[in-house]
């Protein structure tokens, strides 16, 4: 039903449209002709002033001409002949301007009469446009309404499904749940079974711990106060034991302290005892090289004094040729040598004087 009257509703409005467009060109083709026919107007008012003017000249000529000589009286009948052809010029120019006049304010009428024509259709098109922008909006409201109610259906079928789902699961939930009460109602079984088997072990592991924990000296009971007071017994007995082990463990700890103690002081007597070890080893080196030292001096003083030695026997022997033997006697080598020289210069002091005498004897001579 919304389909049909939207398809009115447009083929109208294409109706309407197509006469818009065709009022609206006819008086685009009125405006066209006025406009042509006001131009034919003016052209003819134009040629109406011209005639008018030279129908004024021609008059102007005749009157001169009147007063002219007879001669020109060929010239006055054309002139006349002139002005009637202009006045039929000047007429038929009138009448058509009337008949222009006339044509003129027939499109003026005709154009009034198709802009009224074209505001009444633009009118009717406006109230066209808002019915059918109303049936828009009302074809709007129902498609929305009509996509909700799609969706509250969609939901619902939504919700049937989950429902029956959770039937299944529920119902299956259920056959679990009997099947696990079935197993526990038999695991209760079980363990009532288990519970009359673990009392009877519990018994016999009193009646075990009785005999364990009983003594010579001290008879226990197979039930739990007894038994939990030998236990407590021993349990101080232990911590006592424990007490005197922390004892011996604080004194071995002392032990242990007192030989960290010496261990360290015999650490420190090795390093020492090292230390005197290299020190002995660099002293029996310094030993060594100093022996060797004293070997080369005691050789370099034994070449020293065969050096003085044949020094002395030199000085001896020079001492005879000088003829100074007993004075090398009387003093010592160092100032025996000091006077050997005094009496090697005194001699070469003489050896020149007799030189020089020599000399002058031999220049006396010549």
């Amino acid at each position: 039903m919304m389909t049909a009257g939207q398809a009115r509703t447009d083929m109208t409005m294409s109706t309407l449209q197509r006469e818009n467009r065709y009022h609206e060109e006819k008086a685009a083709d009125l405006e066209r002709k006025v406009s042509k026919l006001e131009l034919e107007l003016n052209a003819e008012e134009q040629e109406k002033a011209l005639a008018q003017k030279a129908l004024g000249d021609l008059m102007r000529q005749l009157e001169s001409a009147l007063g002219a000589e007879a001669t020109a009286a060929g010239k006055a009948h054309h002139l006349v002949q002139e002005t009637g052809r202009l006045r039929s010029r000047v007429e038929a120019a009138e009448v058509r301007a009337r008949g222009a006049e006339e044509e003129l304010l027939e499109c003026r009428a005709a154009l009034g009469r198709a802009t009224a024509e074209r505001d009444s259709l633009h009118t009717q098109a406006a109230s066209h446009l808002a019915e059918i922008d109303r049936i828009r909006q009302e074809k709007e409201k129902l498609e929305l309404q009509c996509r909700l109610y799609e969706r509250e259906l969609s939901e619902l079928r939504d919700k049937l499904t989950g429902f029956s789902r959770s039937l299944h699961v529920t119902t299956g939930d259920m056959q679990i749940q009997e099947a696990t009460i079935r197993a526990l109602k038999e695991e209760l079984k079980d363990k009532e079974e288990k519970s009359l088997r673990l009392d009877t072990e519990l018994r016999h592991l009193l009646e075990s711990l009785a005999i364990l924990l009983s003594s010579p000296v001290r008879f226990v009971e197979s039930n739990e106060l007894s038994i939990k007071e030998r236990i407590r017994d021993l349990l101080s007995d232990a911590k006592d034991k424990s007490m005197q082990v922390d004892s011996l463990h604080e004194k071995i700890g002392s032990l242990r302290d007192q030989v960290g103690r010496l261990t360290e002081q015999r650490g420190d007597d090795m390093r020492r005892l090292k230390e005197v070890e290299e020190d002995k080893m660099h002293l029996e080196g310094k030993l060594q090289k100093t022996e060797v030292e004293l070997s080369a001096c005691q050789a370099a003083k034994e070449g020293l004094r065969r050096d003085k030695a044949i020094f002395v026997t030199f000085l001896e022997r020079l001492a005879r040729a000088l003829n100074m033997e007993e004075i090398s006697r009387e003093v010592g080598v160092d100032l025996h040598t000091e006077s050997m020289l005094l009496r090697a210069e005194q001699l070469a002091k003489l050896e020149s004087d007799k030189l020089a005498d020599k000399v002058r004897r031999g220049i006396s001579y010549f």
